[in-house]
């Protein structure tokens, strides 16, 4: 039996389309209908997202005894173990069943930007044991804020502000991105859900 749930199918954005206020209108559509769309043409291959989370894998299938090496610092970089965060304080009594890896854009220690609140070099697994992580991690980060910084134009537009508002410096242009990456451990009871199988998303 048909279900009588409507269906509302997502407007797809092509980052590719030169037709730049066909995309402005989507998203302004997409925005005030559900709220999400689809991104296409972004110029990440299929190749390298599996890539990256093959060596997402790599890092969450690591002893704990070297994960907790890179521990998350006060710059809000590197790993976060098993129940250490809590996304619903008020009804949840353990935390979450995931572990995280936080990764910001690269600033060298004796930067004055270092200094700044989420500004800082971020924290890597020795190449000894995971030696090409950091390359993908460093790149995957710089493709995504690249993709973000383009929707971001198309979302200005949208909102009649100019095309580059977003990349101003006190906005996107100066960035304090984080890349997560996390990993969802199978067969642990969550408190919404069974999870059957280890899922790494980023």
């Amino acid at each position: 039996m048909e279900s009588s749930t409507s269906r509302t199918s997502l407007n797809c954005i092509s980052l590719a389309d030169p037709d730049i206020q066909r995309s402005v209108a989507l998203l302004k559509q997409a925005c005030l209908d559900s709220g999400f769309f689809y991104v296409l043409d972004h110029g990440i291959s299929q190749e390298f997202m599996d890539e990256v989370f093959a060596e997402s894998k790599k890092f969450f299938e690591l002893p704990n005894s070297e994960k907790m090496k890179l521990l998350r610092n006060e710059k809000n970089r590197g790993y976060t173990p098993m129940l250490d965060e809590i996304l619903d304080p008020e009804n949840q009594v353990n935390g979450d069943y995931k572990e995280g890896y936080y990764i910001g854009v690269e600033v060298p220690a004796d930067d004055p930007q270092s200094n700044k609140p989420f500004y800082g070099p971020n924290q890597w697994p020795s190449e000894e044991v995971l030696p090409k992580w950091r390359e993908v991690m460093e790149q995957y980060h710089r493709e995504a804020l690249r993709v973000a910084k383009s929707v971001a134009r198309i979302i200005a537009l949208a909102l009649n502000l100019d095309a580059d508002f977003f990349d101003r410096p006190e906005m996107l242009g100066d960035s304090i991105a984080t890349l997560r990456l996390l990993h969802y451990e199978g067969g642990q009871k969550t408190g919404h859900a069974f999870m059957s199988n280890d899922i790494y998303p980023a």
